[in-house]
């Protein structure tokens, strides 16, 4: 089945709360012969300073529902005008009465495929004050949710997406699309709207570490080849000054390829030189041994003037929320806890101050969670505040908190998931929450 168009895996759950203790032991580092030793350095933050209070502390100052929206699936970001752009299946109903008695291992891979893209469903654009929703279209055909890629730009005025095994970008206003690569690829902005990096999608006989730089206003599309010694799992960010490409790696041991390193790298657009930003311990990359060792989720973001990575990962066989500066080479832990079935993600805002994560553990055959937000200060969160707790959160990871480019407003979905007994999830009835902050 054709299931990871996406460039971002699913994130997974990993066990997480708020804690105070921390192990801090000394880890090598070096720039020039991508050597780091078996230790790493967790300086940990006294978990009473999430209490401070400063000048702005994060109030919030309106909370709306948007309730009874069947099908609802996934939600891709919004403008300042509250338009969303929403993933719309068939509801339980809907669904129960296409597919009836039928399972789903006793389905074909096309049967599944159809039954997942009816779940997943297509794109609309979402009114979220007069509840009015316009069909995405590309010709006479919606597109597929399943088939967003980079999605919304930074200043939420366009939407990129896979039609046909092309990429298109739709221009939000005026509601047209425009093709701009004849080939199928895996996406994202740049922090300022004007590039997308792409790479080939998954399945394709090219490489992965072929990178492909499209210039929206001048239309022109650069390779950029990433040295194969480095494999690129995903790249999220693209340097404030337009050069440099930041992306998430692995690479080998140089007399041991089962010896590997993970890391943040950096390529210059210019010159393909790549050189390693963050690294970790080399970890024994045989089979059932990755899980407990030093590691890097697939959600990380640079901050405080690329002086700083903030991410979730594994450090000193311990599950968290860290960051990592960049000149001192030192981890600080934001939450981590070695507490079992717990799950944690966070969601950075665009002025990168603030973030919402939060901490979810299952109950019988539902994980429900906890939402938090609180500010960045220096290497640490402070006026943190509860958003809402024991909740079902609707859709991909990556995509269930939204900001607005304005980083005053979020939005996320309840689900009233139910399993049928044809062990497909379906998303029905579900509710739209918006809060805004001071």
């Amino acid at each position: 089945m054709n299931k990871s168009k996406k460039i971002f895996a699913l994130k997974i759950g990993i066990p997480v709360i708020l804690a105070v203790g921390c192990i801090s032991i000394t880890w090598i580092f070096n720039t020039k012969t991508l050597v780091a030793s078996d230790k790493t350095v967790v300086v940990c933050e006294d978990a009473s300073e999430l209490n401070i209070s400063d000048d702005k502390p994060l109030q919030i100052v309106q909370r709306r529902k948007i309730a009874d929206i069947s099908g609802l699936h996934d939600i891709f970001g919004f403008n300042e005008k509250n338009q969303a752009i929403v993933g719309i299946g068939l509801g339980k109903e809907e669904f129960e009465k296409k597919y009836k008695d039928k399972k789903r291992t006793e389905m074909s891979d096309e049967e599944n495929d159809e039954a997942y893209n009816d779940i997943h469903g297509k794109l609309y654009k979402f009114d979220l004050e007069t509840l009015k929703k316009i069909p995405l279209k590309n010709g006479k055909d919606i597109v597929d949710a399943e088939d967003v890629t980079a999605g919304f730009s930074p200043d939420k005025t366009k939407f990129e997406y896979t039609f046909n095994k092309k990429q298109y970008i739709y221009d939000i206003k005026n509601d047209t699309s425009k093709s701009y690569y004849n080939r199928e690829m895996c996406g994202v902005w740049s922090q300022d709207g004007n590039f997308i990096i792409n790479r080939v999608a998954f399945g394709s006989n090219e490489s992965s570490n072929n990178l492909y730089v499209y210039d929206v206003k001048n239309n022109i599309i650069k390779k950029i080849h990433i040295d194969d010694k480095v494999f690129v799992y995903c790249m999220n960010f693209y340097s404030e000054d337009g050069k440099k490409i930041y992306f998430l790696g692995e690479q080998s041991k140089e007399d041991n390829v089962s010896i590997r390193i993970q890391g943040i790298f950096k390529v210059n657009i210019d010159t393909e030189k790549v050189e390693p930003v963050m690294l970790l311990p080399y970890f024994n990359n045989k089979k059932g041994s990755r899980r407990n060792k030093n590691r890097i989720y697939d959600d990380y973001n640079l901050i405080d003037g690329e002086k700083k990575i903030i991410f979730e990962g594994r450090l000193n066989e311990e599950d968290g929320i860290f960051i990592y500066d960049i000149e001192s080479k030192r981890f600080h832990k934001l939450i981590a806890s070695p507490e079992k079935g717990v799950a944690f993600s966070y969601w950075l805002s665009p002025d990168k101050a603030k973030v919402i994560y939060t901490i979810s553990r299952k109950k019988g055959n539902k994980r429900f969670w906890n939402l938090y937000g609180a500010k960045i200060s220096g290497n640490k969160l402070i006026n943190r505040i509860s958003l809402c707790k024991d909740i079902d959160l609707g859709g991909i990871v990556a995509n269930m908190i939204q900001w607005s480019s304005n980083s005053k407003k979020i939005i996320f979905f309840e689900q009233n998931s139910e399993y049928n007994k044809n062990d497909f999830n379906i998303s029905d009835r579900n509710i739209i929450n918006m809060i805004t902050f001071k």
